[in-house]
């Protein structure tokens, strides 16, 4: 729509385009300036002009701020329980004195939420959610793409509640989820006193052990709880359950039976049970909610005193070798024909790297190979039996780490898992350690070899040392033999081997070589295009040279140095000539020495004669420094009488 200023003669266009991007509307504001007014931008007028346009562009960008509307039918996603303060008046054991105002906390998405109420039974909860619009959560902080919100309320009984979070219309919203596991699909809160959940007292004819009620399979024990039962009307139900989760199923339910209720109304319920299985999961609820225990457990245990105990074939478990079988051995005591023992194991890579070389296999135990009965000091018969199984060692190899691991099955869960064994598989050859400088350069007759051996398991039966001009010899009992480099008085020049060889009572072996290099005799060297004497022409001299150790026993030139007769002398192992500069004339010459030593210390020295032949007149006029002082005069003197001209 364009407008015409008349005060200014300005004119000014202004469009807007609507675009929906990600269902927000936004405002694109375009302006053009007709450049045959750009001039009176430094007016006064233009100014009184510029600030009703500002005052335009600013109401049609606070009017063009981005706003989304979410319909009735989109999805609202489900808030998320953060924490409840207090926690109880033990430390997260969620039970409350009566009146006790307590906070709770949800998390939501920020923008797609506008509301979260709680809803519930007990302390006036409710699950209409109109009516539970007293109850509505406070938006206390945002951040990022999360908002927190906060909502408090008195606790006065047993309660259950959940959240919902709601979006445009209260209608539109999404219940929070939480999982059934302790027998209801919402968060729970127990009162300390008045009408309240059960409260486990004891198992009457069991004996407890660590947290356990042990009492052999086919006897009876008294299962008794207590509650607040002001009224005199309370009810308590047993459940049980060969595992956690199905207790709270109640697929196998009984009413305790009353007992009494005494003067403080706290009336006692027993229940009379006899034990079918080895092991048995129980919780108690009334019409206040389930049990609630301060510890970790939620449920209590019953058992037979089943256990089991495992070694292994060998004692020391470090002394696996990649030929030993890996042999576990389990002794169960109390074991029904619903459990059944198993070995799992897994191999790593090395002690360094938890690489899976291959991945957990399981292999049940099988039959037992004994058993026997016991009795123990409450008279009570114990059943004993013993199993075995094998790792092949095919399974695994030398340095590898295989996890061993035994556990029962009972019924459908996995119980009793003992704590991984980590072995480490070690070569079953022994070890050699060689203390002399293998593949090391001599020039002597002989030389000595300092060892040791070990083996992980057992003794060493047998070492020897044979090599090239040495008959077999034994090594043991010794630390050192020698090795001779002789034939028949001479020494015998190259590479000589003595072969190491260790046997173990395992009957592994191992051989380790040791290779000596023995030469005695000197490298080869010579000048080249030179005569027995070289004149140095005004002192100034290059000598070429040449030297290697060719000979076909020839360990190599290790070090060659260049001895320039006048106190100087240089490395020339990598050069094949060098040049230098005497600084005086010598009437016999100076004896240029070559010095070459090869790798096992064999020397060879070479010498000629270089004549330096130097000017000394010239070279002392030049050097003379009364002369330089009078050139520095001179030089000085022409520049001064050169100012004073000018």
């Amino acid at each position: 729509m364009p407008r015409t200023d008349q005060n200014n003669n300005l004119n000014i266009f202004i469009k807007i385009k609507w675009i929906t991007i990600d269902q927000h509307q936004i405002v694109f504001i375009y302006s053009k300036i007709k450049e045959e007014h750009i001039k009176k931008f430094q007016t006064r007028e233009f100014f009184k002009m510029k600030s009703r346009f500002i005052l335009l562009i600013t109401i049609l960008f606070i009017g063009s701020i981005p706003f989304t509307p979410i319909s009735a039918a989109s999805a609202v996603p489900a808030p998320e329980f953060i924490s409840i303060t207090p926690d109880g008046n033990t430390a997260g054991s969620l039970i409350f004195d009566v009146n006790e105002t307590l906070t709770i906390q949800y998390k939501t998405d920020r923008l797609s939420v506008d509301g979260v109420i709680l809803l519930g039974s007990g302390s006036n909860l409710t699950e209409n959610i109109n009516d539970a619009r007293a109850l509505n959560f406070t938006r206390v902080s945002s951040f990022q793409d999360k908002s927190t919100w906060e909502v408090e309320f008195d606790i006065t009984s047993y309660t259950k509640f959940h959240a919902y979070a709601w979006s445009v219309d209260l209608v539109n919203g999404t219940y929070e989820e939480i999982d059934n596991f302790d027998g209801t699909d919402m968060h729970q809160l127990w009162i300390e006193k008045g009408l309240s959940f059960p409260v486990f007292s004891t198992v009457e004819d069991a004996e407890l052990r660590s947290a356990e009620y042990y009492t052999p399979i086919g006897s009876q024990v008294t299962i008794v709880y207590t509650v607040d039962d002001p009224y005199d009307n309370a009810t308590i139900t047993l459940s049980f359950g060969d595992n956690r989760t199905e207790v709270y199923d109640g697929a196998k339910q009984f009413s305790m039976v009353k007992i009494n209720r005494d003067t403080n109304n706290v009336t006692t319920f027993k229940y009379n049970y006899t034990t079918i299985q080895r092991i048995e999961f129980f919780a108690a609820f009334s019409d206040y909610g389930w049990e609630r225990k301060l510890n970790s457990e939620d449920v209590h245990i019953l058992t037979n005193g089943f256990s089991f105990e495992k070694a292994f074939d060998l004692d020391n478990i470090n002394q696996y070798t990649d030929i030993d079988d890996i042999t576990m051995n389990v002794t169960a005591y109390n074991q029904t024909v619903d459990d059944d023992l198993y070995l799992r194991y897994r191999v790593l890579e090395n002690a360094t790297s938890d690489v899976i070389i291959a991945n957990w296999t399981e292999v049940s135990f099988g039959a037992a190979i004994s058993s026997s009965l016991q009795n123990d000091t409450n008279n009570y018969n114990t059943t004993v039996d013993v199993y075995q199984q094998t790792i092949t060692s095919d399974k695994f190899d030398t340095e590898q780490i295989v996890e061993v691991q035994a556990f029962v099955v009972f019924k459908t869960g996995t119980y009793n898992e003992s704590a991984p064994v980590r072995i480490e598989i070690k070569d079953s050859r022994p070890t050699i350690s060689i203390f002399s400088l293998n593949d090391s350069y001599y020039r002597g007759n002989s030389s000595v070899i300092e060892y040791s051996f070990s083996t992980v398991r057992g003794d060493i039966k047998n070492a020897t040392l044979t090599a090239n001009y040495t008959s077999s010899t034994n090594m043991l009992n010794f630390d050192n033999r020698t090795v001779s480099f002789l034939d028949n008085g001479e020494i015998v020049n190259g590479v000589h081997i003595a072969t190491i060889l260790v046997f173990n009572d395992l009957n592994r072996s191992r051989t380790e070589n040791v290779f000596f290099n023995v030469d005695t005799i000197s490298p080869e060297a010579s000048f080249l295009d030179t005569s027995d004497s070289k004149t140095a022409k005004d002192g100034s001299v290059t000598v070429f040279f040449d030297f290697e150790d060719s000979e076909l026993t020839g360990t190599g030139v290790k070090f060659a140095e260049l001895d320039w007769g006048d106190g100087i002398a240089i490395n020339v192992t990598e050069l094949t000539n060098a040049t230098h500069q005497y600084r005086k004339n010598v009437a016999d010459g100076f004896d240029v020495t070559l010095k070459v030593i090869d790798m096992a210390g064999n020397v060879n020295t070479i010498t000629f004669t270089i004549i330096s032949d130097i000017d000394v007149n010239t070279s002392e006029t030049s050097e003379t420094p009364l002369n330089i002082t009078f050139m520095m005069i001179s030089l000085a003197l022409t520049v001064f009488v050169l100012r004073r001209r000018k």
